[in-house]
């Protein structure tokens, strides 16, 4: 009899520590990094935080930590500071184009994964792969159903547990966890909420912004072409978006007949 309510004792603290974990803010570091043709960027250190209901991705160029509050910092131009509304309504803080801090409002069609039979340990957890397609690029990702979360950094959500691992299948881009923490407390300060709040109304949307910064990225390599040798490639030869994860986008496919 002591054998049997020893063993219901356990099991409902393995329940209770279970719920508290789930019912936890939690933040995920990952080493965010770039392959180039001429080698690989420094990686960057980015953030995807659960805070109560509301997730958020950010990288820490544009942020500081202030006991255990992630606040606002001078923004930088190639960061990343994404706010989620739900599932698939992103708002997101975009600085790449000169003397101008732009809103924009992307609606996130719907990730397509595949779940594949093949299993990574990452950071203690048991992960399983699953690839997917999204604009434009190949994705391969490993996610832990031990982490009952259906967010994954950056744009990536749908699957049964958090995203911990994600790459483009030509290896130019990849997100790593290398860090998760729990906290009671809120983790993303109300400085940078208000950041959202303050700017929702003024959003465009995000074809608006893909057009805008298309129209900047041509005319950056019409600058260099003009700055070139006569014997290098047209600037019409180069993919402005090779170095961009998104590099084609669902209205582009309903433009064709």
């Amino acid at each position: 009899m002591k054998k049997v309510n020893f063993i219901l004792i356990l099991l409902v603290m393995i329940s209770n520590c279970f719920g508290q974990q789930n019912s936890q803010n939690i933040s995920v570091q990952y080493h965010f990094s770039l392959i180039t043709k001429s080698g690989t960027n420094a990686p960057e250190t980015f953030f995807l935080v659960q805070d109560k209901d509301e997730k958020y991705c950010l990288t820490v160029k544009q942020t500081v930590f202030n006991d255990g509050l992630i606040m606002p910092q001078n923004l930088n131009r190639y960061g990343f500071l994404m706010n989620y509304h739900n599932k698939n309504i992103i708002s997101e803080i975009k600085l790449k184009i000169p003397k101008q801090k732009l809103i924009t409002l992307d609606t996130i069609p719907e990730m397509k994964w595949k779940i594949v039979n093949s299993f990574q340990e990452i950071l203690g957890y048991r992960c399983q792969k699953a690839n997917t397609i999204f604009r434009g690029r190949e994705y391969e990702v490993y996610f832990t159903k031990d982490i009952p979360i259906t967010e994954g950094p950056w744009k990536f959500s749908g699957l049964p547990g958090l995203i911990l691992k994600a790459k483009t299948k030509d290896d130019i881009f990849s997100f790593e966890a290398v860090k998760i923490k729990y906290s009671q407390q809120s983790i993303i300060s109300n400085e940078i909420k208000k950041v959202f709040q303050d700017n929702y109304d003024k959003s465009i949307s995000y074809k608006k912004y893909i057009a805008l910064e298309n129209k900047h990225n041509d005319s950056l390599i019409e600058k260099i072409m003009a700055n070139t040798s006569n014997t290098e490639p047209n600037a019409k030869d180069y993919d402005a978006r090779y170095y961009n994860l998104e590099k084609s986008f669902e209205w582009e496919a309903e433009k064709k007949p």
